[in-house]
């Protein structure tokens, strides 16, 4: 989970920073060389373990041996897309261009037609082409940015839970509150304490 890696990176964004999740390039089937190939299944295994013997108390380790599979990764999905050219989808420039407005304006505007509009094409296209290459609908991504800034407010800030809610454009405290429990199984308060380092 996004959560996992951005209490350790201190970047919501790190995820999609990497290659193999960028938009502008479709999925591709990673051959890596053995000696490598073993070196992911020992980290694999090494989580397992670690998981196993100590559970939560072992987070910095499982977030260093997964840091170190995803970038192993990137570098492999780098190195095969210097070998072999990947084919663009005509929709890749629509999908970046919503994910830079959605990261511009989440807060103000939070329907799918808005930022249809700003892309001059209709709201079910871009719902079927979010869908396509982020494995989320336009609506979800819309709403999981807003709960990953939630999170972010109420993890590393002192802000008010009503604050916070007056922040993110919700007309009510309880409406904030219903939606924040509904997306994290949890009441802001319990996240808050739950969660601040």
């Amino acid at each position: 989970e996004n959560e996992f890696l951005s209490s350790f990176f201190k970047d919501d964004l790190f995820v999609q920073h990497l290659s193999y999740f960028n938009p502008g390039k479709t999925a591709a089937r990673l051959h890596p060389e053995e000696s490598l190939f073993k070196r992911l299944l020992q980290l694999v295994s090494n989580i397992k373990e670690e998981i196993g013997l100590y559970g939560r108390h072992g987070d910095h380790l499982l977030r260093a041996q997964l840091y170190e599979i995803l970038m192993l990764l990137d570098r492999i999905y780098i190195e095969k897309g210097t070998k072999e050219s990947i084919p663009k989808e005509s929709s890749n420039l629509h999908i970046s261009r919503f994910i830079h407005y959605v990261g511009q304006s989440f807060k103000e505007h939070r329907s799918v037609r808005y930022y249809a509009d700003r892309l001059c094409i209709t709201p079910n296209y871009l719902n079927e082409i979010v869908t396509i290459s982020l494995q989320v609908s336009a609506k979800q991504y819309i709403h999981r940015k807003v709960m990953e800034e939630a999170k972010r407010m109420l993890t590393y800030t002192d802000i008010p839970v009503s604050g916070i809610a007056i922040s993110l454009n919700y007309d009510t405290v309880s409406y904030f509150v219903r939606s924040f429990r509904e997306h994290t199984g949890q009441t802001p308060l319990v996240y808050r304490k739950t969660h601040k380092p």
